[in-house]
C-alpha cells in the first residue's frame, strides 16, 4: 500500500513539475514579446518615452545590453529547467516566482510606455520582492554544483536582481522626483536624494561581494556598469563625476574575491610542510 502511495506522490510531483515548466515557457514568451516591442518594435523608438530622463537614468546602451543579456540568460534557464540536474532548484528554489517576475516586468514596461509612472513603480516594487526572494533563496539554499548551474540558474538572477534594483530607483524618480532638465541645476533637496540613491547602488554592489550575494561578482559588475551608464547620461557634473568614481570603485572591488583566492593560494604554497 505504501508503495502505491509513493508512486502516486511521485506522479503528482512529476505533473506539478511539468505544469511549472510549461507555465515558465509561456511566461517567458510573454516577456520576450513585450520587451521586444518596447525596445525594438512597435512602441516609440525614443527610449525616454518609456525610460524617463531622471537624474539616475543611465545611457541607452545600458538598457539595450542588459535587456538583451537578461533575455538570453532567461532563455538558457528555460531550456536548462528540463534537465534533471536543474529540477530541484527550479521547483524548490525558484518556484512560481519566475512567472511573477516575467509578468510584473512586462506590466511595468507597458505602464511606462503609457506614461503611468506610479503604476510602473508599484509593478516594479512587487517585481523587486519576487526577484529578491528567488535570488537570495538560490544563493543561500541552492549553491551551484557545476558550471551549468552557474550559467543557467545563478547568472540570470544575479544580472536581473541588480538591474531590477536600478529599474526600481528609476521608477521612483520618474513617479515622485522632478525630471532632469539639461542645462539646469537640480534643487538642493534633489541633489541629496540623488546622492542617497547613488550611495544605495554602491552599497548594494558591495554587498553582493561581502554579504548578501556571497561573492556575487556578476551582480556587482552589473551595478558598476549601471553607474558608468549614469555618468555617461547625466550632464550635471556632481552626479556625473560621482557616478563615474563609484563605478570605478565598484569595478575594482568586484575582483577582490579573485585577489583573496590568489593570496590564499600563495600562502598555501609558501606554508611549511609538517613532517
Amino acid at each position: 500500500m505504501q508503495a502505491v502511495y509513493r508512486k502516486q506522490d511521485i506522479g503528482k510531483m512529476a505533473n506539478q513539475l511539468r505544469l511549472l515548466q510549461i507555465a515558465n515557457v509561456l511566461s517567458y514568451v510573454i516577456y520576450l514579446v513585450v520587451h521586444f516591442h518596447a525596445y525594438f518594435g512597435l512602441w516609440p523608438r525614443d527610449e525616454e518615452d518609456y525610460n524617463p530622463l531622471t537624474y539616475i537614468t543611465p545611457a541607452p546602451f545600458v538598457f539595450y545590453t542588459l535587456s538583451i543579456l537578461t533575455s538570453i540568460l532567461f532563455g538558457g534557464l528555460i531550456i536548462y529547467q528540463f534537465f534533471e540536474s536543474a529540477e530541484n532548484t527550479v521547483v524548490d528554489g525558484v518556484k512560481f516566482h519566475f512567472i511573477g517576475i516575467t509578468l510584473f516586468s512586462s506590466g511595468a514596461l507597458i505602464a511606462f510606455s503609457q506614461g503611468n509612472t506610479i503604476i510602473a513603480f508599484l509593478f516594479l516594487l512587487v517585481l523587486t520582492l519576487q526577484v529578491s526572494y528567488a535570488y537570495y533563496n538560490i544563493r543561500n539554499e541552492y549553491p551551484a554544483e557545476n558550471l551549468a548551474d552557474k550559467i543557467f540558474i545563478h547568472a540570470p538572477f544575479s544580472v536581473y536582481h541588480a538591474w531590477v534594483i536600478e529599474s526600481l530607483l528609476i521608477s521612483f524618480f520618474a513617479a515622485f522626483i522632478p525630471d532632469a532638465v539639461r542645462g539646469q541645476e537640480p534643487a538642493i533637496w534633489v541633489r541629496v536624494v540623488v546622492a542617497g540613491a547613488l550611495i544605495f547602488i554602491e552599497f548594494t554592489a558591495l554587498s553582493y561581494i561581502d554579504v548578501a550575494g556571497k561573492g556575487d561578482i556578476v551582480g556587482s559588475l552589473v551595478l558598476a556598469y549601471v553607474l558608468y551608464g549614469i555618468s555617461v547620461k547625466q550632464d550635471y557634473d556632481g552626479f556625473r563625476i560621482t557616478a563615474f568614481w563609484l563605478s570605478l570603485v565598484t569595478l575594482i572591488y568586484s575582483f577582490t574575491p579573485f585577489l583573496k583566492g590568489w593570496i590564499r593560494g600563495r600562502r598555501g604554497e609558501s606554508a611549511p610542510l609538517l613532517g
